[in-house]
């Protein structure tokens, strides 16, 4: 039995992650930028609230330190920033999903190793909150409650590629790293779950490597060369 951990994005949910990013910020663009409280450079303070998330130090939850930082950027505003952002994730972020696609052999997949007795987590960079990655889920055809656990913006304290990441994520559930496969499509991002002790198995399908990283060391192919690994 294996503790199977996934990526959303390239990995369960097929996309181009340049095209997913510039879809992204259109759509806050023309919802947000107009909003008096929000004002036209919303978009650069979302990327820089990103960026502070993915140098989260464990001092803090991932929405916490979003929050803090757009504070820094419209001081006294986020409380109502927030709900607009709800209200744009239930409404306009709808129109995102024309970017990405589903993958057929996906959810057989998973209902295999289920039954298999392998449990199941998501493991996606943690910046949008849970109903966000749900939301994302659902466009692949996948129902969130295939999983144990999705990371998400509240429950994490570390944020990809950091290590201490995937040790959160194992300490949150009393798993042993040694158990434990992440699986995803992003070799910079995904890898160093092998820093932090676990197996790690690229997917090839949509691969993603921006820092053109030595792969040749990794276990790594299609959906079938995994099911093929795990059966091995």
């Amino acid at each position: 039995m294996y503790n199977l951990i996934f990526d959303i994005d390239g990995t369960l949910l097929p996309l181009s992650q340049e095209a997913f990013t510039k879809e992204f910020v259109r759509l806050v663009s023309e919802r947000l930028c107009p909003d008096p409280d929000c004002g036209p450079r919303i978009p650069e303070y979302i990327m820089r609230c990103a960026e502070a998330v993915v140098r989260n130090d464990g001092t803090m939850s991932n929405d916490d330190r979003f929050w803090t930082r757009m504070n820094d950027f419209l001081p006294g505003k986020t409380e109502n920033i927030r709900k607009k952002f709800v209200d744009f994730y239930l409404t306009d972020f709808e129109k995102a999903r024309s970017v990405v696609s589903e993958d057929g052999r996906i959810l057989p997949f998973l209902e295999r190793r289920k039954q298999a007795g392998d449990r199941l987590f998501v493991a996606s960079s943690p910046i949008f909150p849970k109903f966000v990655q749900e939301i994302r889920l659902r466009w692949a055809g996948i129902s969130p409650a295939m999983f144990e656990d999705i990371t998400a913006s509240e429950n994490s304290t570390f944020s990809k590629p950091n290590p201490a990441y995937y040790t959160e994520i194992c300490e949150r559930h009393s798993l042993h790293p040694e158990d434990c496969v992440m699986v995803g499509n992003d070799a910079d991002e995904d890898a160093p779950a092998l820093d932090a002790g676990m197996r790690f198995f690229l997917l090839t399908d949509n691969l993603y490597n921006r820092s053109g990283r030595e792969i040749s060391n990794f276990s790594r192919g299609s959906w079938e060369d995994l099911e093929r690994f795990l059966d091995g």
